[in-house]
């Protein structure tokens, strides 16, 4: 105000005092502010040490709260909203928050206060039982301010395997990493993200209860010589997909520490992204504030450009994402014994290895080398070379990275699972259907597949090529296709059993699937149906049924015909039995005869 100059600041300031009203649960100008004036009062007991008196008892009994806290206010929830209250109380208007960060600091102060109220608090003695006193036969991973342990919480008699994640008291960043983390597990849910269980913050305690996963860390299976190919492309995926949810979600938020440690792999190999603890805002934090490159973990993952310019975005995390589908193609850690520096890590030797080779055939982990299909591969490695640019503006979003990563999925298995199901001879077979001009380039062998199953028409469409549920191959024709001269060549042969002197050969497929199909009806060896234009009765039998003696046909009216190939054929009378022309529109799958 001693400038005399208005600015939007000077509403902040004033909003900040509506904050220590709404907090000490009296107006600003109310008597016992008088002399010295809310502010000063409020910066007072921020300095001394003596806040809690001035917060309205009343909020501390609030009746909705738990017990974890001796009073009904939530201690983070209560930290979150008189720190930004203070931050409006800047005496210079440049160090005031804009209203932006105002309101995301309140909408995490409301978040602490609901983690409260929906209970999520694990008492300390719990968390001590399940982790045997944080014993370090507990202790699975540790990283720069915290370690993590595992163990089981008893509730209600029941064990529920966990994982706690317990902050370093002598850390500085702690409280901050903890608050950090935990809003972000609050606000943002997904597949691809570690659940929250529970959290702890009795007695000075910064801990965070994760749901267990029994896999464990994915930097401890890059050599797994079991984890094959299309599990490492869909483990890619996952981690692929969580980012894209945390660069596009509301908050816009980069992770800052995606490697593979900080992934975690469930029974079912599941990737769960979790160490939120350095997250910041798109768009508010523009600084690199503190990522530090002495924690071994982590070498490797981060591009030196940043450390070179001070500035951080999404595809700063992107970057990350490209070594670790390195890792994975590799089947080793980012920074390998030897490593010095950065560009001796795997992400630069990789994109080196490509541009002097034209490919990385050699790089790959030989446990999976001879598993990858050619262009699962060329996509793969075409992504993660795009992800390791060193100009980040040339780097894909999340978004296009799991794009070409399903694609890579989709041509692995058409390789592995689709192609082996297929006839070896299946381009021939295609070439006499109408689908001769097929592109395979851009047709999948699970729809080629898909097709043979559904089955295809072959010669004129005058014969039903399919395959069955085991592979087996079927070939249906209509009886009037094979009992009539100049229709199509088969091979004849003769049998003593047939009244004929030739009969055509049945195909074994076509006659089994014939014989179930009769047996399922109660007469087991004849259908009979009623036509819905003239009401005649139709009766379906097998070719075998007519070509072979049979109770069913000894009543059959024979007679010599010109036309026919043999002595006798079966006169097609309407009153007793009628021979159809197989019908390809109304059934693709039956032999009407």
């Amino acid at each position: 105000m001693s400038t005399g100059k208005l600015k939007t600041k000077s509403d902040v300031y004033s909003f900040g005092v509506v904050l220590l009203e709404i907090i000490s649960g009296k107006l600003a100008y109310d008597k016992t502010f008088v002399q010295e004036g809310l502010p000063s009062i409020a910066r007072q007991c921020l300095n001394e040490g003596t806040l809690n008196n001035l917060i309205d008892p009343k909020i501390m009994e609030d009746e909705e709260s738990i017990s974890l806290f001796s009073g009904g206010a939530n201690k983070d929830s209560l930290d979150a909203f008189t720190k930004v209250a203070f931050q409006c109380l800047a005496e210079t208007q440049s160090e005031r928050p804009t209203m932006e960060v105002v309101i995301r600091e309140l909408m995490r102060a409301l978040n602490l206060q609901k983690t409260c109220k929906n209970n999520f608090h694990i008492s300390l003695e719990a968390i001590k039982a399940a982790t045997k006193n944080f014993n370090d036969d507990n202790c699975i991973a540790e990283g720069r301010s915290w370690k993590l342990y595992e163990g089981e919480v008893i509730d209600a008699n029941e064990c529920t395997p966990v994982i706690v994640k317990r902050w370093d008291r002598e850390s500085p960043q702690r409280h901050n990493e903890f608050l950090v983390e935990l809003d972000i597990l609050l606000a943002y849910k997904h597949d691809n993200f570690i659940t929250l269980v529970g959290y702890c913050t009795e007695t000075d305690e910064n801990i965070i209860v994760y749901e267990h996963t029994s896999n464990g860390k994915l930097d401890k299976h890059l050599c797994n010589c079991s984890l094959t190919w299309m599990k490492r492309l869909k483990i890619c995926i996952d981690v692929a997909k969580g980012l894209r949810f945390l660069h596009k979600g509301t908050g816009r938020c980069i992770h800052r520490d995606i490697k593979s440690g900080s992934i975690l792999l469930d029974g079912e190999w599941n990737a769960k992204i979790s160490n939120f603890e350095s997250t910041c805002e798109q768009g508010f934090i523009n600084k690199l504030a503190h990522i530090n490159d002495n924690d071994s973990s982590s070498l490797g993952y981060t591009n030196s450009q940043y450390e070179a310019d001070g500035y951080i975005s999404e595809e700063f995390d992107v970057y990350s994402l490209g070594v670790i589908l390195t890792e994975m193609l590799c089947g080793k850690l980012a920074w390998f014994e030897g490593c010095v520096d950065h560009s001796q890590s795997l992400g630069p030797l990789f994109v080196r290895h490509y541009n002097e080779n034209g490919d990385v055939h050699k790089m790959i982990f030989e446990a999976i080398k001879e598993q990858i299909s050619p262009q699962s591969l060329n996509t793969f490695q075409s992504i993660t070379l795009r992800c390791l640019e060193y100009n980040y503006n040339a780097r894909p979003s999340a978004h296009d990275v799991v794009i070409q990563l399903e694609k890579a999925l989709k041509f692995q298995e058409d390789y592995e699972i689709w192609e082996h199901k297929l006839p070896i001879n299946y381009k021939e077979i295609i070439k006499m259907s109408k689908y001769s001009d097929i592109n395979y380039s851009t047709t999948t062998k699970k729809d080629l597949y898909n097709m043979f199953s559904t089955g295809i028409l072959l010669k004129d469409s005058k014969v039903l090529f399919s395959l069955g549920s085991n592979g087996e191959r079927n070939e249906l024709t209509s009886a009037r296709m094979f009992t009539y001269k100049n229709r199509m060549s088969h091979k004849w042969q003769s049998d003593q059993e047939s009244r004929f002197l030739k009969v055509a050969e049945i195909l074994r497929a076509v006659n089994n699937e014939l014989q179930q199909t009769l047996e399922s009806n109660s007469n087991k060896v004849q259908l009979l149906s009623l036509n819905g234009v003239n009401e005649k009765k139709d009766f379906i039998l097998s070719a075998k049924e007519v070509v072979y003696d049979s109770s069913n046909v000894k009543h059959f009216h024979l007679k010599p015909s010109t036309e026919s190939r043999f002595k006798e054929v079966i006169e097609l009378l309407q009153q007793q039995i009628e021979i159809e022309q197989y019908d390809e529109a109304r059934d693709q799958r039956s032999l009407i005869g």
